[in-house]
């Protein structure tokens, strides 16, 4: 059996993004789009 105890959380971000964009960028844009920080695990 594969399985993980960890817990994961996973956001859908709704409004349409240009995907030729840098991870940093799109990074950005979700973060301020959804305030949150998209590197915390306590988000």
């Amino acid at each position: 059996m594969i399985g993980s105890t960890r817990q994961v959380r996973v956001y859908a971000y709704r409004e349409p993004v240009d995907m030729r964009k840098s991870f940093d960028t799109l990074t950005a844009l979700v973060a301020q789009g959804m305030r949150r920080n998209v590197m915390s695990s306590s988000s």
